[in-house]
């Protein structure tokens, strides 16, 4: 049995802002899935990832943007992710903050992350902790985009990871993932992850 997901509500403030930038009516959308934006406005509050990952799926169609979650995760900064956030950025090197948003992701998220080392390489794996986890593209492809952009904010230097996996089928085109993550992506893949050089976790953080 899988036990029930959840998301925090604050995490719904990006979703929000990507529709507005759309001029998509984000509170109409919201009442559509039965989410009253006052109910948002408590941090405490979690809401089903069901109607999370749905309501990317249906903000890619009324911003005829079929990379949407793509491109939201693209804009993502640490601050947009509440006290996960500024303790990562806390954090003296890039291995303890990403052990610190491994450990703690499921507070805001329905899904689980962590890093495997192996050799000179490093891998940020992460999944949607749910039996039908390749559905959700859009919810998932927000997620990898997000990473790399936070990554790259707590990076001193230019950077991007050596390859991108995705657990679910590759869209119609694939030249937009490329562009966003500038490697090599690959699709029905046994799980989702950012892949990169182990000697970025000793940096130091920029921030």
């Amino acid at each position: 049995m899988h036990r029930t997901l959840t998301v925090q509500s604050s995490v719904f403030g990006r979703l929000i802002n990507g529709l507005t930038a759309a001029n998509v009516d984000a509170h109409a959308l919201l009442r559509e899935f039965g989410i009253d934006r006052e109910f948002l406005d408590d941090p405490e509050a979690r809401i089903l990832f069901r109607k999370y990952a749905a309501m990317f799926e249906m903000a890619a169609k009324r911003c005829d943007d079929d990379c949407f979650g793509l491109h939201l995760g693209a804009k993502a900064e640490p601050q947009m992710f509440d006290a996960l956030g500024y303790a990562v950025m806390s954090c003296a090197t890039m291995q303890a903050a990403l052990h610190i948003a491994c450990r703690y992701t499921r507070v805001l998220y329905g899904d689980e992350m962590r890093l495997h080392v192996e050799g000179d390489t490093a891998q940020l794996r992460f999944r949607i902790l749910c039996p039908n986890a390749k559905s959700y593209r859009q919810a998932t492809e927000d997620k990898g985009a997000h990473l790399q952009s936070i990554v790259q904010s707590l990076a001193r230097t230019e950077w991007h990871p050596r390859e991108v996996r995705f657990e679910h089928s590759a869209p119609g085109c694939s030249e937009e993932h490329r562009r966003i993550f500038r490697c090599p992506v690959l699709f029905d893949q046994e799980f989702n992850a950012l892949t990169f050089d182990v000697a970025l976790l000793e940096d130091k953080l920029a921030t």
